[in-house]
């Protein structure tokens, strides 16, 4: 069941008459609280600067997000609870709407801490099974998005389905970079 959620206006949000549809359809649905925000053209306004831009979404337009928006389902964790676990399938992705979360590997290394605005399980958009374990760290909630709604939201919207493997791509290449440097730091002499 989806929960009803609210459209919260951006602040110094530019607004483009020809928006109007897109706006009265987004009336009902809390893009901000799916941690992203676009102005008119698809933008990101000061919503980056508010820690509300959630980047897998960057360059959707308003009817875009709002159409994303109506296939989330709000799922609320307890602190300690396992959300995801490796080897299941991946079947869902998610955007943190409050609370924080961990991702670990099997073995316990912890890998990232995840807060409000995040995304996590994104890796299903390109794996068949969850490759990390992901838990709350306090009480949480989160957008779940099956994957299965979100391969007909991809086949309506086909532009925002490559700019979304775009960021995701982008996003996979900061972690590469991330993950070397770590590792040149663990391995110099």
């Amino acid at each position: 069941m989806v929960e009803a959620l609210e459209l919260e206006i951006v602040e110094g949000a530019r607004v483009d008459p020809g928006l109007d549809d897109a706006v009265d359809a987004a009336a009902g649905h809390d893009l901000v609280g799916l941690g992203f925000a676009a102005e008119a053209g698809g933008e990101v306004g000061d919503a980056a600067d508010r820690g509300i831009f959630q980047p897998l979404l960057d360059g959707l337009s308003p009817e875009e997000l709002t159409d994303l928006a109506s296939i989330c389902t709000v799922r609320t964790y307890q602190s300690g609870a396992k959300i995801l676990s490796t080897g299941d399938p991946a079947d869902a992705l998610f955007f943190l709407r409050s609370g924080a979360v961990h991702v670990t590997l099997p073995d316990g290394v912890r890998l990232a801490t995840l807060t409000a605005g995040m995304a996590f399980g994104e890796m299903a958009l390109i794996e068949q099974t969850r490759s990390a374990d992901v838990f709350a760290d306090m009480a949480a909630t989160a957008f779940e998005v099956p994957l299965k709604d979100f391969e007909r939201f991809r086949k309506q919207h086909p532009r925002a389905s490559e700019r979304i493997m775009r960021n995701l791509a982008l996003l996979l290449a900061d972690r590469l970079i991330v993950a070397n440097a770590k590792v040149d730091i663990l391995t110099a002499t």
